[in-house]
């Protein structure tokens, strides 16, 4: 996994865009006295963030013109009431975290997207949505912004109180925090059941989703596309749920006729805002009773995520919040090593996955879940398809390959702290002429004496396909300064989160200490995209001796580094 795909791919990204202008949110006509402050959580573990807006003509795609910001990192957008601050005024104003519409709105779908899930510590995947009524232009209290929430984002009257006894909820429950800290000890209390539930729903349709944008990959990339398909098949499960005759949410996740009954509701609904857009529209991937056959390995593991949610997690019986992490990483791991595996392969270890913790006779299993719940676990690697579930013997055993190494040492006061991380180059003596790389990235961090969170300066350098005469590819650069925002995801310093805001697009990773290697290098882990990237530092993280002498110019980061490939003249 190259370097160019890790956080060095967000920077990358923005300043190739940074001169193809822009539009930035929209602060509504000017004069205007209307200010409609939304304020919630977004929660599937709690996501930090994640990107909130008010999907006004609900194309579920964020509009240069609609409202949006960004969960903190604690979920909650306007008002986070552990810490009693208001984003949108008084001393704790900070617009990256304020919703609030100058517009006159009626109703409307609150839609979250990307982030962090707090729970995992992973990337969020999917979309999720409430439908939002507002009153006279008064402010409105979202509340919670859920799976469960986003099943009922199209559905009203009888089919609501239909949906709501299929899945055993009541109206309550959909408003419900099921990770909140309600007796205000400092950790979440965990209300198993609406969690169990909010998984199933979230991982079925997650994996459901992927599949279909396999084959309609203008999703997210292309016109008045959705963002992604989840949205759509959220809408599709809904209808299935309340039209089916089976009892409970189980059989029907369960059921290869419910869910292709989901893959082709939501597949109709693509195809034609394909047809909308003249694109041109692949062949049906499935179709009742016709051709289940390319669709039949995404069935066989979303049929299984039921039972293995049950396993981890027993909605009869009390679970607490260490307890719900590690089952939480474990649905993860299977979900995402779901995403990673390709239509035409099969990743057996991800089958062994689901067989180990479903299997509730093994002894094994408790004692990797509170491993998984520790601070220092490594989920990227177990993501990995390098990582064989079916080899797990011994605690020790998955230790060894799960936990981060003995010497990975937290981040802390990283404010008037550096970190330059630097790929290892090829071998100079047995170069490939025209394939040469040479890819550095020095990070300036700046905030408030101990902050948990601040802004950073980063200069690149991206030298790929070069040559001995010093011909380059044309993404690449010798040095190029970004922006953005740090923060620790949590109070362990393990996980750190790097975000960098441009045109209205957001890329971030999270980079993660990993010890030592063979020479003596600190080794820094960046999970980005999906991929994982262990990137040594030969100093580590070092304070900034001159913090005056930050550079602020392209032409300053070119002037940072060396040419590690004795191509360039000076």
């Amino acid at each position: 996994m190259s370097f160019k795909k890790s956080i060095l791919s967000s920077a990358i990204i923005v300043t190739l865009l940074s001169g193809c202008g822009g539009t930035g949110q929209d602060e509504g006509s000017g004069g205007s006295n209307i200010a409609i402050d939304f304020d919630g959580i977004a929660i599937d573990g709690q996501l930090a963030r994640a990107q909130v807006y008010i999907d006004t003509n609900n194309n579920r795609q964020v509009d240069s013109w609609e409202p949006r910001a960004f969960t903190d990192n604690d979920g909650y957008f306007t008002f986070n009431p552990i810490s009693e601050t208001n984003y949108c005024s008084g001393a704790g104003a900070n617009e990256d975290f304020c919703l609030r519409s100058n517009i006159s709105l009626d109703n409307v779908i609150l839609r979250i997207d990307g982030g962090y899930d707090r729970l995992t510590g992973e990337p969020f995947e999917g979309s999720l949505s409430t439908r939002v009524n507002v009153q006279n232009n008064e402010s409105v209290e979202v509340q919670v912004v859920s799976p469960l929430t986003t099943l009922f984002e199209d559905v009203s009257g009888t089919d609501r109180a239909a949906l709501e006894d299929a899945l055993g909820i009541t109206s309550a429950d959909l408003a419900t925090n099921y990770l909140a800290d309600t007796d205000n000890d400092g950790e979440a209390d965990v209300d198993n059941e609406l969690l169990n539930l909010a998984l199933k729903v979230h991982k079925v349709v997650t994996v459901l989703s992927d599949r279909l944008e396999d084959s309609y990959t203008e999703i997210g990339e292309e016109g008045d596309l959705p963002s992604d398909a989840s949205s759509l098949v959220y809408n599709a499960l809904a209808e299935t749920v309340i039209a089916s005759e089976l009892t409970s949410i189980d059989l029907i996740l369960e059921s290869d006729t419910a869910l292709v009954s989901v893959l082709n509701d939501a597949e109709d609904d693509i195809r034609s805002l394909y047809q909308a857009e003249d694109f041109e529209v692949p062949i049906d991937i499935v179709e009742p009773g016709v051709n289940t056959d390319n669709v039949a390995r995404v069935l066989d593991i979303v049929t299984q995520i039921p039972d293995l949610v049950n396993a981890v997690i027993d909605p009869n019986a009390s679970v607490g919040f260490s307890d719900a992490t590690g089952a939480a990483r474990a649905i993860e791991v299977v979900t995402k090593r779901a995403l990673e595996e390709g239509q035409q392969s099969q990743d057996t270890s991800l089958d062994e996955a689901i067989t180990l913790f479903t299997d509730t006779s093994n002894t094994l299993v408790e004692d990797i879940l509170e491993s998984m719940a520790q601070d220092n676990v490594d989920l990227g690697s177990l993501i990995s398809d390098s990582f064989d579930f079916g080899a797990i013997s011994t605690i020790e055993g998955f230790n060894a390959n799960a936990l981060l190494p003995d010497d990975a040492v937290p981040f802390s006061a990283l404010p008037g702290k550096q970190l330059r991380l630097s790929e290892d180059i090829p071998d100079l003596e047995n170069r490939v002429d025209g394939k040469l790389e040479d890819k550095e990235i020095e990070i300036y961090f700046t905030g408030e004496e101990n902050a948990t969170s601040g802004e950073f300066t980063a200069c690149i350098k991206f030298i790929e396909d070069a040559d001995s005469q010093g011909n380059t590819s044309d993404e690449s650069t010798r040095g190029e300064l970004v922006e953005g925002k740090w923060s620790l995801m949590d109070a362990t310093g393990y996980s750190l989160l790097m975000v960098i805001e441009f045109l209205g697009d957001r890329y971030q990773a999270i980079i993660k200490p990993a010890g030592e290697d063979s020479e003596n290098r600190k080794v820094f882990r960046s999970d980005y995209a999906d991929d994982i990237a262990d990137i040594p530092s030969e100093a580590g993280i070092v304070v900034t001796p001159d913090p005056s002498g930050i550079p602020t110019t392209d032409t300053q980061c070119r002037e940072i580094f060396d040419d590690r490939l004795g191509i360039f003249s000076a």
